[in-house]
């Protein structure tokens, strides 16, 4: 044992700690550690600091748009009271209206939180400015209008009676579209009114209240149940499968579950034509090449008769497309029929769009192929064409293509086609047989023996008699 009273390994422990620590001396080590912890507080620091100071910018931000909403408030109030004194009693027999549905008090509440909520948010100054750009880019979908007379004759002749039930036939007279005016309409578009769908506009300088009862004076269409669309949340909506069986009745094209969209061409020919008319006089769509689920289920609506409001689902569309900054701008027709009712003057030199054609059988009857499918309801069936059988040797005989001739001809006079229509397209039928018949012939002159084709041509060069087109309505 070594004196002092210190065991040896003892002592061997403090000289090598004492040995460690003159090491890192050396080699500063003590310094640099108190470097890190002192940048490390200061990095918190400066993270803490930051975070208050964006707190602090976020609320004086805050608290300065509370300010800006507050006096804008104020100022529309004043112009509210202004502007909508001469329109109260329209204010209030539509309130008398909505007060009447079916579904009362609760109904209203309910459509105001999950239907109107989007377009009652306010705008600054900056995002209408944005906006009335957009607005100044975008075309307007102009209503087009419908051949009546197309529609009395099968199988078109049920959606003229949907029309008529539901008082909707105004739908089919265009007007020419003061496309200045509309675009001015929906720049100018603010402050959804209560829960119920109303939106202010002001347009040439004049203050207009929009609303379900304003479209029904312009429009003569009736207020029914104030449902903007025929399926609630709440109700029960068809499946793809019945959707089908009404958009194409009797086919055998089906609707996949995972798509939300069908090409237009899966309609069956009416009801195709019955959905051009509600893409583009009832709810406007820029692309009408295919149908969405959503205005699938509102023909379906129209064609089993589900009843809803035309005119609410008119007045939430325009602000559901505005809210949505959509590429097209809906109702060019009607806004500038409450235009016409609502404005005291409008300017004679006020530059307008013509509407496109007339939607009519034609839209959506082509080719002779189409015709086939539409039979007007008979005790018995018209009978359909044979089939041309195939030779390798000589053409079709001449009564042959007559029986063709007439049996087509039965199937267009019972469409209601005139025979001026008729005859037009016999003419262009006698020409491609014509052309059909010279094509073969030069074909079988390239592949035929040199003997068959003498047989041929001798063939060829007796003289035929010609028959007429007219010949087939003896």
């Amino acid at each position: 044992m070594p004196s002092n009273g210190v065991a040896e390994y003892e002592r061997q422990r403090l000289s090598r700690i004492e040995e460690n620590r003159s090491r890192m001396k050396a080699l500063r080590l003590p310094k640099i550690a108190s470097r890190l912890l002192r940048s490390a507080r200061k990095v918190s620091e400066k993270m803490e600091e930051e975070e208050e100071k964006k707190m602090e910018k976020k609320m004086e931000r805050k608290m300065k748009k509370e300010e800006k909403k507050r006096k804008k408030k104020g100022k529309e109030k004043v112009e509210d009271e202004e502007g909508l004194s001469s329109s109260s009693g329209e204010e209030e027999d539509d309130e008398d209206y909505l007060g009447q549905t079916s579904s009362g008090p609760h109904r209203k509440k309910a459509m105001a939180a999950s239907t109107f909520g989007t377009a009652s948010k306010k705008r600054t100054r900056e995002d209408r400015d944005a906006l009335r750009g957009k607005i100044s880019k975008r075309y307007i979908i102009v209503e087009r209008g419908v051949l009546r007379s197309d529609l009395m004759v099968e199988p078109f002749q049920f959606i003229y009676d949907i029309f008529r039930e539901n008082k909707w036939l105004t739908l089919f007279e265009p007007v020419n579209v003061y496309h200045r005016l509309v675009r001015e309409f929906y720049s100018n578009m603010s402050l959804v009114l209560g829960s119920s769908p109303h939106f202010k506009t002001k347009v040439s300088g004049t203050s207009l209240l929009i609303n379900p009862a304003l479209i029904s004076e312009v429009t003569g269409i009736p207020l029914t149940n104030g449902k903007p669309s025929p399926f609630s949340d709440t109700d029960t909506h068809p499946t793809k499968a019945e959707i089908m069986a009404s958009l194409n009745p009797g086919g055998d094209l089906e609707w996949e579950e995972q798509k939300t969209k069908i090409p237009i061409s899966y309609l069956r020919g009416p009801e195709k034509l019955l959905a051009r008319i509600v893409m583009q006089n009832m709810w406007p769509i820029s692309r009408n090449s295919e149908v969405t689920i959503d205005r699938a289920k509102m023909i379906y609506a129209i064609i089993n008769r589900v009843p809803f409001c035309l005119c609410t689902h008119m007045v939430m569309t325009m602000i559901e497309l505005y809210d949505d900054h959509a590429i097209a701008l809906p109702f060019g027709g009607l806004i500038t029929k409450i235009l016409k009712n609502k404005l005291q003057q409008i300017a004679p030199n006020e530059p307008a769009d013509v509407p496109g054609g007339y939607f009519r059988k034609g839209t959506i009857m082509k080719v002779n192929a189409q015709l086939q499918r539409f039979h007007a309801p008979e005790e018995q069936a018209h009978p359909t064409p044979h089939e041309p059988q195939a030779s390798s040797s000589s053409a079709p005989s001449s009564s042959d293509v007559m029986a063709q001739l007439n049996v087509i001809t039965d199937l267009l006079k019972a469409q209601g086609l005139s025979i001026e229509t008729i005859n037009k397209r016999l003419a262009l039928m006698e020409t491609d047989l014509g052309q059909v018949k010279l094509h073969v012939q030069t074909t079988l002159r390239t592949i035929l023996p040199e003997d068959q084709q003498d047989q041929m041509k001798n063939k060829g060069s007796k003289p035929k008699k010609k028959v007429p087109a007219q010949k087939c309505f003896e």
